[in-house]
């Protein structure tokens, strides 16, 4: 980890500006003291929290990096955030909690003063990945992080600590949110243990993945939301349902080949799958078939899936001119 001392002189000399806790702010946003290293091609238009004050339009999405000091060692860490909204003229930086969460950084906001058992991890934001605490301060009840515009040099040598994911996309108004945070109350509003709630839920998408990160940087068509929306636009059959099953056996001929009740038999199949039955078109074969099949030795998913092929004029390096598209219904792709 690179460090370093920061004298009485140049504390004097750096403008200390805030990134401020705010979860009304959807995505996290910086201002004039930020250093901006990247920049994209997307921009968003942004409502105030009152209709009145009206919309900043076409603000540009960036990664920022932000310079925080240590209190009493004074080490120097670099704030890197990825998807951050970009408002050349404000002061303070604002940190939307939940995306920094999804980040698998730890935010705890309550202060210490207000918390009933004192730890280390209170009023502060943790990254468990590299073993790292900033404590946070507070301004009135607004809880902030102390931070300065970082220079070209801190930039390139001092450690770097990612507040947000630079990929998959940022949605903040994605409905998987609310539907995982449904799954942990039943019917009657009860709390579920989070082990039963957990095995509901298809997690959303938050950590850096190499291969999204490759596939929007040749096309924002494949990342995964705006690939979905193409699939909905131009698939031709949606959904495909079986109804009125027919069973490869009878109960008549059950009941007939077990010498069972027809009621028994009508309950067997009702039980069972009739997984891989095997369909013998030839009379002629007497050798005895093992039931066993390889499918049946695998766990299968509890839920429905369906299928679409996607076909390439471009020949990829592996050799491949085509893919098969696996989805189910709860946006699980």
């Amino acid at each position: 980890m690179s460090t370093r001392s920061i004298s009485i002189q140049s504390l004097e000399s750096a403008i200390i500006s805030h990134a401020e806790l705010d979860s009304h702010a959807d995505t996290c946003c910086v201002g004039q003291h930020a250093n901006i290293f990247q920049e994209t091609s997307r921009t968003v238009d942004v409502s105030a929290f009152l209709s009145t004050f009206g919309q900043a339009r076409s603000v540009p999405i960036v990664s920022a990096a932000l310079a925080f000091d240590l209190p009493y060692t004074y080490e120097t860490f670099i704030l890197v955030i990825h998807q951050a909204l970009h408002f050349p003229t404000m002061e303070h930086a604002l940190l939307n909690p939940n995306q920094l969460r999804l980040n698998d950084v730890k935010v705890n906001d309550c202060p210490r003063f207000l918390s009933e058992k004192l730890t280390e991890l209170l009023h502060s934001i943790y990254f468990p990945k590299d073993d790292v605490r900033l404590p946070l301060s507070l301004d009135g009840v607004i809880s902030y992080l102390p931070v300065r515009k970082p220079c070209a040099a801190e930039f390139r040598n001092f450690h770097k600590l990612n507040l947000t994911y630079e990929s998959p996309i940022w949605d903040p108004y994605l409905t998987d949110f609310s539907r995982q945070e449904e799954k942990f109350t039943n019917s009657k509003g009860a709390l579920v243990t989070r082990n039963s709630a957990h095995a509901n839920i298809q997690m959303v998408t938050t950590r850096d993945s190499t291969v999204s990160l490759v596939l929007s940087s040749v096309s924002m068509l494949l990342e995964d939301k705006h690939l979905i929306n193409e699939l909905e636009k131009t698939c031709i059959v949606s959904v495909a349902q079986l109804s009125n099953y027919r069973y490869k056996v009878t109960p008549e001929e059950l009941a007939k080949r077990w010498n069972i009740g027809l009621l028994t038999a009508k309950q067997t199949l009702l039980a069972t799958t009739q997984r891989g039955v095997k369909d013998i078109a030839s009379q002629l074969l007497a050798k005895r078939v093992k039931p066993v099949t390889a499918q049946l030795r695998y766990r299968h998913l509890g839920t429905s899936l369906y299928m679409d092929t996607m076909f390439s004029n471009v020949v990829s390096s592996r050799g491949n001119s085509c893919a098969q598209i696996y989805v189910n219904n709860v946006d699980w792709t």
